[in-house]
């Protein structure tokens, strides 16, 4: 899809590439009635502005997004909004924003039951999660005290998190 390929120029740092696919998958979302394709060019969009520096830009892209997922009943572009526009606070140096929106992206997560989303918001927040080959995890150092034991035993039920280890020890019933 032009999003996929988009993600590919992106990643080599051929952002002028990564827009033009974004772009047609944004168009060819609203001509098709594909919302969610729309909404994804949207979001990538943003992000690819983020990394430029155009932060209002992104803002902008990242807001129409949210705007269409609301529209369409899209939870989970929804959630995604939210740490996006995070990431675009954080890059721009609004820490207290980029905090508010990592939250309202995890209480988005929980809401709609997406335990992936969940640790995403709460790697955020400060849980720095190392991740192996495997695609298997642990949880290496927490940052953020606001972040609750409970949040990370739940987390420990995750396939992707089944070695979850806070500091060198497991969670237990007792807690960190």
């Amino acid at each position: 899809s032009y999003n996929t390929i988009g993600l590919s120029y992106r990643d080599i740092g051929k952002y002028d590439a990564a827009v033009d696919y974004f772009e047609q998958a944004v168009r060819v979302g609203r001509s098709e009635g594909e919302s969610h394709l729309e909404c994804a060019g949207l979001l990538n969009l943003g992000s690819i502005y983020r990394a430029l520096g155009s932060f209002q830009r992104a803002i902008e892209f990242h807001e129409d997004a949210l705007a269409l997922a609301r529209k369409t009943g899209d939870r989970q572009t929804e959630g995604r909004f939210f740490n996006n526009m995070g990431d675009v606070y954080e890059a721009s140096g609004d820490l207290l924003k980029a905090v508010d929106y990592y939250e309202r992206g995890l209480a988005a997560a929980r809401g709609r039951g997406d335990r992936s989303g969940e640790a995403v918001s709460l790697e955020k927040l400060g849980a720095k999660i190392d991740r192996d080959e495997g695609g298997h995890a642990r949880l290496i150092e927490l940052t953020d005290t606001q972040i609750t034991n409970d949040d990370l035993k739940q987390l420990s039920h995750l396939p992707q998190l089944e070695s979850l280890e806070i500091m060198g020890g497991p969670v237990d019933d007792a807690g960190l």
